[in-house]
């Protein structure tokens, strides 16, 4: 399975077929090459989408084309409200240098859990949820083991 950033090359839009409604839109791949991507009709994910906005989609070993779905994924709560010191006190001990290449390198360790996370459940055809909860895991598990956190 590869994980790819397409772009849309017309509006997303709701087709009647056999089967019923279903939304389509139609991508420029990496490699130049255009295809369609069907969703269930109704999908309101892919129609907020416009002409010309990437977009990240999965690519299976049979060519099947799964849009990943970033929206399903929750909103981090709002930290506290403090009245007390500026954010910048706060960071006393640890330059801002410092947290920024952390940070960094934690979005990278998590890019690779979540490329090997596709690559390994490829055959199995997984939804989008079951890769992120794999990639996350993994994540964490390599936290742990090499006291990254």
């Amino acid at each position: 399975m590869q994980l790819l950033t397409a772009t849309l090359t017309s509006k997303p839009r709701e087709v009647q077929t056999k089967h019923g409604p279903r939304t389509v839109a139609d991508l420029r791949l990496p490699d130049g090459s255009e295809a369609a991507l069907w969703r269930p009709g109704g999908d309101r994910h892919l129609l907020s989408y416009r002409k010309g906005a990437s977009v990240q989609v999965t690519k299976d070993h049979k060519g099947k084309l799964s849009l990943v779905d970033t929206a399903a994924q929750p909103a981090p709560p709002a930290p506290p409200a403090s009245p007390t010191a500026p954010v910048a006190n706060q960071l006393e001990g640890q330059s801002k240098a410092e947290i920024a290449q952390y940070v960094t390198d934690m979005a990278a360790l998590y890019s690779y859990c979540y490329g090997e996370a596709v690559t390994h459940l490829a055959q199995h055809e997984p939804p989008e949820h079951a890769i992120r909860g794999a990639a996350s895991s993994l994540f964490i598990s390599a936290q742990k083991r090499f006291d990254l956190a």
